[in-house]
């Protein structure tokens, strides 16, 4: 009731827009999202206020509230009960859970079943918040006396519905209770996990024979739930009549007709918790292993008569092999040959949907075998290695095109057989494996060719399943059995022109072109099969890539005839991706070719690209730059002579060097002409990218210093950040070696003079996240430096530069780019440690610590440089550090990007701790205590106190940053309150005011009602609810 006249009416006020907010989020105009987010986050926020415990208690008062209204105060509740029970005065504990039984029972009997889940789920909340250790006896006599008329059986069945939820909320991470206290609610439901077996065996003798039907799928639900959470004993588990109802409703017999279901479920769940392996769990293997094969008669029935009832038993069986996999494969006979007969039985169903389920045990029997010592391993594939070769042969009919399967189905399954035939590969070997599907391709080869034409076009299936066998084990046999492979890759261009066919026939010619080294008289048939395939949209790809494979295996013997398809590419209408493919395989024939007749190809095939290009750049022709960019990169990439043409040749005679200088030209006018098109340069930046990695050592210093000044003179005129990217490429790969330190002078020249140009783009707060590529890029380049010129970088001058950078651009809130900004400074703090002995870098992602590669006294100079620059703007970097950390920006690097805050602050605790200590206490003695309270930051400041590496340090960090978020949303709900009072008009997202001082409504005592006194620990707040 609210106080006084003005609360009623403010209260019924509350209401009344909660409701508004309900309907909008719920059931709003779906064409109106933002209004319905905003509704919602509005209700997010005032779940969390102290008045949502009355205005959900009223709503959930109101009959005729409609069941959208009583959800969500059923899912208030139980978010309050699980997040903010420190806010219920211990004097109302019993009266809620009186009233979440009250409505229990409501929405029992209206069968609201998302109604019944939240407010159950409540009850099961308040149980472990409250130790209520007698809830059993508690709900079940309060809701007969609450709901004495409901009916037979309706208290039981409230009983259940709650006893079934329990362990699984007191384990739920999402219930904010004291750790100790979890643990001690735990230990009781273990102990108590027997007596509440019998108890529920009880009502089952309670009733009559359709009260007693009606309980069977709680009692079963609830000895699933206690099993899988609580710590039942064996032997006490197969003494439950429960434990045996689950058997009685698998044989479907009168009365458990309707509760299969439940019974598969239950019975997995049994099978998953109590491992075969352990001598404790024998009881449960003795009676749970003869009890599930007597079902194989009832699993043969349903596969022709129930669909859903053979799945459940497909599901029961696979779990069982699962579960007992240790005492399947004991030495001694326990009838296994039983268990795999009925396994494959279940894996040769047609219904895809069905045969995969089984697969995933031949995958786990086949593992658990490998972990054996290699004895014992010879000894069980010798055993068992007659059964995969029966599956084997299941798995070749299962991999067949049927008209029956929609694509996305056919193509799961297609890789649930290839990991099959893996798995029989490792047990039988993969030569057997190829064997018994050579003999089944064969004989469907020999009936697929004997059919007319016409029925060659309808019968395909068969011999194509067997193709696509092969090209599933291509990785575990090799083509030195020149016999098979070349009988069968000679017989490819006899199959019908099925485009499934054609595609799964190009693979095998691609997959296994090494063939055409001992049958060389094979190449020529098979290369023009593979042209003709060019033609068909159906089978272009794989053709393409086909020749690709052929010709990077075959390049010797195909020579320079095979470079006049380029000159026919044009008429065969690939996509890109396929044309580039042939592009990449022509580059591997000029290879192979002597240095003047690559370089007089390599020109000839550029040349229509670059006319094309040209003509762009002066506003001229229809070309799409971007696709004949692609053309050059592929060139670039992968024509790398080999070095038998190459040693000892002139650096300015080698094909890419010479490519290169012809292309630049027109690299520096489709530049000039798009300097904003980040698609464009970025391709053109990666043509030059590959052809400075292909040529290696023939780029020369004169080279380099070229390719890095026109990379600064291009970001200065459009700052794009592939420039930035390339110039990162030339450091990695030209920082050693003989002209290391002439190559240092040019490098830390580029550095500067980059730097310079990035200082005027980062120039305002807001400009980090307009620019979030070059940040990234720049941080990237930033750690190429460090990473192998940090001696060169500290004499430099330029390290101050870098923290300071680094500690501005962590404000930037794109990922990546905060990513790179994070994983440069933690590069940065390594230098400022010595190395350790195990000469590990720290875990960022790089094989050796930087350090490592200098002499001694180098090492103490960039350490201390290090240090100087930490000394002078360390508490800068942790000012921001903290500001991330708080400010209500995305948390970057808790799954797994190459650096996190964590890393940052480990580098921070290894290079000057007391001196960070001291920096982050200033730090986060100015973070409000609005948005992170001083518990919050003293828990940080021990958590890294005790950190053992950078996990611990971001783990730390992530816990700090949750919270602060929960501190921005309730301020930011705050002040929407303020200005709704401000404003009467104000809309629904700017808030509500929430200041009442209401309590929850209590029902009407009821005689009889006894929900016991729990055991409750003192709350230290409790203000008016």
């Amino acid at each position: 009731q609210a106080s006084g006249g003005a609360g009623a009416m403010a209260a019924e006020g509350v209401i009344a827009k909660v409701v508004a907010a309900v309907n909008l989020a719920y059931t709003g105009e779906a064409h109106n999202r933002q209004a319905r987010k905003d509704a919602d986050n509005w209700l997010c926020e005032f779940r969390r206020q102290p008045e949502a415990w009355a205005v959900a208690g009223e709503l959930l008062a109101q009959p005729d509230a409609g069941h959208i209204l009583h959800f969500f105060a059923a899912q208030t509740l139980h978010t309050k009960l699980r997040h903010d029970f420190k806010e219920l005065p211990e004097d109302q504990v019993l009266g809620l859970k009186q009233t979440l039984l009250a409505h229990l029972m409501k929405a029992l009997a209206s069968s609201d079943k998302p109604v019944v889940n939240k407010l159950r789920l409540a009850l099961a909340a308040i149980a472990v918040q409250t130790n209520w250790h007698g809830f059993a006896d508690d709900i079940l006599s309060g809701a007969a006396a609450i709901a004495p008329d409901a009916g037979p059986g309706a208290a039981e069945m409230a009983l259940l519905f709650v006893v079934e939820v329990i362990p699984d909320e007191c384990r739920s991470e999402r219930l904010n209770v004291p750790a100790p206290q979890r643990r001690a609610f735990l230990e009781a439901l273990d102990g108590m996990a027997v007596k509440v077996f019998e108890f529920i065996a009880r009502l089952s003798t309670s009733g009559d024979g359709a009260t007693v039907q009606r309980l069977v799928n709680p009692m079963l639900r609830c000895l699933r739930a206690w099993v899988e959470h609580c710590a039942v004993p064996p032997t006490a588990l197969v003494q439950s009549p429960l434990f045996y109802a689950t058997f009685q409703a698998l044989n479907g017999e009168s009365g458990f007709e309707e509760s299969f279901e439940e019974a598969c479920d239950a019975a997995v769940g049994i099978m998953r918790k109590y491992d075969a392996a352990a001598p404790a769990n024998a009881p449960v293997v003795q009676e749970m292993v003869p009890r599930i094969m007597a079902l194989a008669p009832r699993l043969r029935v349903a596969k022709e008569t129930d669909p859903d009832e053979f799945r459940g038993f497909v599901v029961l069986f696979t779990e069982m092999g699962e579960a007992f996999l240790d005492f399947l494969l004991s030495d001694r006979d326990v009838g296994q040959q039983a268990v795999f007969e009925l396994l494959l039985e279940c894996t040769s169903c047609d219904d895809p949907e069905v045969a995969r389920i089984p697969l995933q045990f031949w995958y786990r029997m086949r593992m658990r075998i490998s972990e054996f010592d290699h004895m014992t391993q010879d000894a069980l594939m010798s055993a068992f290695g007659p059964v995969y070769k029966q599956l084997l042969r299941i798995l070749l009919p299962l991999g067949r095109h049927s008209s029956d399967y929609n694509v996305d189905s056919f193509e799961v399954m297609r890789e649930y057989v290839a990991d099959a035939l893996d798995d029989c590969c490792m047990m039988i070997g993969a030569q057997d494996v190829l064997d018994d599907i050579c003999r089944a391709l064969s004989g469907a080869m020999g009936l697929l060719l004997g059919l007319s034409p016409a029925r060659q076009l309808e019968e395909w299936q068969a011999t194509e399943s067997c193709l696509f066998a092969i090209t599933c084990i291509r990785n575990r046999i090799s083509v030195r059995d020149s016999a098979v492979f070349g009988d069968l890759i000679f017989a490819l261009p006899q199959l019908p022109p099925v485009d499934a066919l054609r595609t799964s026939s190009y693979r095998i010619i691609g997959y296994f072109a090494a063939v055409f080294r001992s049958r060389g008289d094979l190449l020529e048939p098979c290369f023009q099969f593979l042209l003709a395939g060019l033609g068909n949209k159906g089978t272009s790809h794989d053709a393409s890539h086909a020749i690709r494979d052929v010709c990077e295996t075959n390049f010797r013997q195909l020579g320079e005839p095979v470079l006049g398809l380029f000159d026919s590419l044009g008429g065969a209408h690939l996509d890109s991706v396929d044309e580039n493919a042939i592009l990449q395989g022509l580059s591997a024939i000029l290879c192979n070719l002597p240095v003047p007749r690559c370089d007089q190809f390599l020109q000839h095939m550029l040349a229509p690209s670059m006319a094309n290009l040209a003509l762009a750049a002066e506003g001229k022709g229809g070309a799409d730059v971007a696709k004949e960019l692609d053309k050059i990169a592929v060139f670039m990439k992968y024509t790398r002579p080999l070095e038998e043409h190459v040693e000892g040749l002139a650096p300015e005679h080698h094909p890419v060097v010479l490519a290169l200088q012809r292309l630049w030209p027109v690299l520096a006018a489709v530049l000039a002409r798009y300097p904003n098109k980040s698609s464009i340069v970025e391709r053109a930046c990666r043509i030059i990218k590959h052809a400075i990695r292909s040529a290696k050592r023939h780029i020369t210093t004169d080279t380099l210093r070229f390719v890095t000044d026109e990379m600064v003179r291009f970001f200065d005129a459009a700052p794009q950040s592939a420039f930035l990217y390339v110039t990162s490429i030339c450091v990695a790969d030209y920082s050693g070696g003989e002209r290391a330190a002439e190559n240092a002078q040019i490098f830390c020249g580029a550095l500067v003079r980059l730097s310079q140009r990035v200082s005027t783009i980062l120039n305002t707060e807001a400009s980090f996240d307009q620019h979030p590529d070059i940040v990234e890029e720049y941080s990237y380049l930033i750690a190429r430096y460090l990473e192998v010129l940090p001696s060169v970088l500290a004499q430099s001058g330029f390290v101050p530069s870098v923290l300071a950078f680094a500690g501005q651009a962590m404000r930037v809130t794109q990922r990546e780019a905060h990513t790179g900004v994070l994983f440069s400074l933690t590069i940065f703090l390594m230098l400022g440690v010595p190395p350790r002995d195990d000469k590990r870098p720290g875990g960022v992602g790089l094989k050796s610590n930087p350090l490592l590669r200098l002499s001694p006294e180098e090492q103490r100079m960039v350490i201390g440089t290090v240090q100087q620059a930490l000394a002078e703007h360390g508490a800068a970097l942790v000012a921001m550090l903290v500001r991330v950390l708080t400010s209500g920006m995305p948390f970057i690097g808790y799954e797994g990007e190459r650096a996190s805050p964590g890393t940052v602050i480990y580098g921070l605790l290894q290079c000057v701790p007391e001196a960070f200590q001291a920096w982050l206490m200033e730090s986060l003695g100015s973070v409000p205590t609005q948005i992170n309270e001083n518990e919050d930051k003293q828990e940080f400041m021990v958590q890294l106190s005790k950190a053992r590496g950078a996990r611990d340090c971001t783990d730390a960090a992530y816990r700090l940053w949750r919270r602060a978020q929960n501190g921005h949303r309730r301020q930011a709900f705050q002040a929407g309150e303020e200005e709704a009072r401000d404003d009467d008009s104000a809309s629904l997202g700017l808030g509500l005011s929430l200041t009442l001082t209401i309590t929850l409504p209590e029902p009407e005592p009821e005689p009889g009602i006894a929900l016991g006194s729990a055991s409750r620990p003192p709350t230290k707040e409790r203000g008016p609810v």
